[in-house]
């Protein structure tokens, strides 16, 4: 298997699948902040190495923002894709550089919908829906809750670019999400206890 590395702090040096390694690197970000309580935010890329197959691996340095703090960390991220052409990815690194400072635990708050690390994402995420004709079991986000939860996009965007690994950055940043709705927490917990 044959590996490249990129440098992606070197203006003059252009990698390939560029809107699709800074999802993976998000995605690894968003995974710390679920599995630690964390809040921490993307700021750039600083390097990756791939394996070039169908189905690829990615170990990125990024850089993120602790805005707890407002210092910067350096993390790594490990993004392998399962099949190639789907949305089938597994996160197998997710921390801070050994050297960085270690970000401060924050707690995940859904506060309208019962949301919190204690209650929810220490027990795993819960099963995929099965029935979508109960809509009791669904709350549809407002446009204030929709801005304060970035992973929505992030979802969406790997969606799509899981289909088109070569999409520009211009017709990414051209989605719109015109409604959200998410099962809560209260029925989760009726239906799988």
């Amino acid at each position: 298997m044959r590996t490249h590395a990129y440098d992606c702090e070197n203006e003059r040096i252009r990698y390939p699948n560029r809107v699709l390694v800074n999802l993976y690197a998000r995605l690894g970000l968003h995974r710390y902040n679920l599995s630690e309580g964390t809040n921490l935010e993307f700021h750039h890329l600083k390097k990756f190495n791939t394996s070039m197959n169908f189905i690829s691996s990615y170990r990125i340095t990024l850089v993120a923002y602790d805005p707890a703090t407002t210092s910067l960390v350096t993390f790594l991220v490990g993004v392998s894709e399962q099949i190639y052409g789907r949305l089938n990815l597994m996160v197998f690194i997710a921390r801070p550089q050994a050297n960085s400072p270690s970000p401060l635990r924050k707690e995940a708050v859904w506060p309208q919908l019962g949301i919190t690390n204690d209650a929810y994402y220490d027990k795993g995420f819960p099963f995929w829906p099965t029935d979508f004709d109960d809509t009791e079991r669904f709350y549809l986000l407002k446009d204030p809750e929709l801005q304060g939860n970035d992973w929505i996009r992030l979802y969406l965007e790997l969606a799509l670019c899981s289909n088109d690994r070569n999409i520009p950055e211009r017709h990414v940043s051209q989605l719109q999400i015109v409604r959200v709705a998410v099962e809560t927490i209260e029925y989760v917990v009726v239906s799988f206890t």
